[in-house]
């Protein structure tokens, strides 16, 4: 069995390049439909973006609490000095959702 992929990448090559030019054409003969679906577009993927940048933000001030079993949103991530401070905190018996509220991190 002789396989030549040569000629298959020619052949998708030649496809695409068909299909690249009858777009340009489409959009040469259509300006304003495709000035209208090239702006939503972008649009899109604006909102997107933005969307999933806020929700891997939120992600980052989750904090799971075993004992509470209940995620904790803080009002930021905390620093690192925060971190020992809770862990100092939860040595002495506090859940991780009483030492972030008595440090004033927990968001309302």
């Amino acid at each position: 069995m002789d396989i030549n992929f040569k000629d298959g990448i020619d052949k998708v090559l030649n496809t695409a390049g068909e299909a690249l030019a009858n777009g340009a054409q489409w959009c040469r003969d259509n300006p304003m439909i495709a000035a209208a679906l090239l702006v939503g577009t972008r649009q899109l993927v604006k909102t997107t973006r933005r969307r999933s940048e806020t929700h891997e933000k939120k992600r980052q001030r989750l904090i799971w609490d075993p004992a509470a079993r209940h995620y904790w949103e803080t009002k930021r991530e905390l620093k690192q000095s925060e971190w020992l401070e809770v862990e100092r905190l939860k040595r002495q018996g506090m859940t991780i959702g009483e030492a972030l509220a008595e440090m004033n991190l927990l968001k309302r």
